[in-house]
């Protein structure tokens, strides 16, 4: 490693040891572009590497605990919460929607004693398809008077 004051530590690809097995126990941080055909390469080595590796398996073992799964599970069951999120606001966007349409209703109903004006309540969301043309329509009031 080759450092320049707090400015900058390099990892120099060994050619400063006499043998790689010097370096001892060796972890690459990041890997990232920093110009045309370079790359800065970050790692760490010896005790910095063996503490680094420690740590991260703490987290591991912490997500694991959380999730109350195997290491090896992790990824399928963040995927798995990931898709209960969804339609958990979708089912929460469908009630929310539902209850506005009721209090359109309700609202409508109580201030309006007129027996001509009606209410048609429809759910568009059935329709698939029209002539090729998706109909994106869900819940959609429609109130009607004569005059």
């Amino acid at each position: 490693v080759v450092e320049i004051d707090n400015y900058s530590r390099e990892l120099c690809g060994g050619i400063h040891v006499d043998r790689t097995g010097e370096i001892g126990l060796f972890r690459i941080i990041s890997d990232s572009s920093i110009g045309a055909n370079l790359r800065r390469i970050e790692a760490a080595t010896g005790m910095s590497a063996y503490n680094y590796m420690g740590e991260k398996e703490r987290i591991l073992k912490k997500i694991s605990e959380s999730l109350e799964v195997e290491d090896s599970k992790i990824t399928d069951t963040l995927e798995k919460l990931k898709e209960s999120i969804k339609r958990k606001e979708e089912e929460l966007r469908q009630i929310q929607i539902k209850t506005a349409k009721k209090e359109i209703i309700n609202r409508f109903k109580s201030e309006s004693n007129d027996r001509e004006t009606k209410i048609i309540d429809f759910n568009f969301s059935k329709i698939k398809r029209n002539y090729g043309i998706l109909m994106i329509f869900i819940n959609c009031l429609l109130f009607t008077r004569r005059f």
